[in-house]
């Protein structure tokens, strides 16, 4: 039997396994709502500092 369980054990472990991919998704709605918030909603974007900058220009840490 190959079943979640059997692989995972309890919850815990997938929920320890999918921590990381669960923030990385959470970033991800995150860049969209601003999007929609920018763009459908007419809300101001972020402020940015570099945004007159070349790319090349721009301090990276």
């Amino acid at each position: 039997p190959t079943s979640k369980s059997a692989l995972f054990g309890d919850d815990l472990a997938a929920n320890f396994l999918r921590a990381r991919a669960n923030s990385i998704e959470g970033g991800t709605s995150e860049v969209l709502r601003n999007i929609l918030g920018e763009r459908v909603l007419g809300l101001p974007g972020d402020v940015r500092a570099d945004k007159d900058l070349p790319w090349s220009d721009v301090p990276r840490s």
